[in-house]
Order: C-alpha cells, then sequence, then structure tokens
C-alpha cells in the first residue's frame, strides 16, 4: 500500500501562522491538499500551490476561481 497523503484544513487565523503550520507539515509529510478560509484562499494558495499542494476553499465556485484555487469544498 501506498503511503497515505494528508488533507489539511486551515482554521480562521492569521495568514503567517498558517504559512508556518503549512511549511512544518509539507517537511514532515506528503501534503496532497489544503482548505483553506475564504479570506486568505488568494494568499494560501501562491504559497501551497508551487509546493504541489490542491487548494481548496469553501463558498460559491466564481469566488474559488477568483482566489486562484483548485477547488471548492
Amino acid at each position: 500500500m501506498a503511503n497515505p497523503r494528508l488533507f489539511l484544513v486551515a482554521p480562521e487565523a492569521p495568514a503567517a501562522r498558517l504559512v508556518a503550520c503549512l511549511e512544518a507539515a509539507h517537511k514532515a509529510g506528503d501534503v496532497a491538499s489544503l482548505l483553506v478560509p475564504a479570506a486568505l484562499a488568494r494568499e494560501l494558495a501562491a504559497i501551497a500551490q508551487p509546493l504541489g499542494i490542491a487548494v481548496l476553499t469553501r463558498g460559491e465556485p466564481g469566488d474559488c476561481l477568483r482566489a486562484g484555487c483548485d477547488g471548492l469544498h
């Protein structure tokens, strides 16, 4: 069986704190995707996507597209 990948759920928190947690998780394991608060979607997508992490958000499809997210939860 292949190693499982991680699905992270980011809480409502300051972006700097979430970035630090994301970077630590990425170093510790294989992060597949990240569900982020809509207000931080664009900022966190710019950091997570280059690491190969798909970024999802809640809300409307148009909001997801405008933020550059990979999907909608």
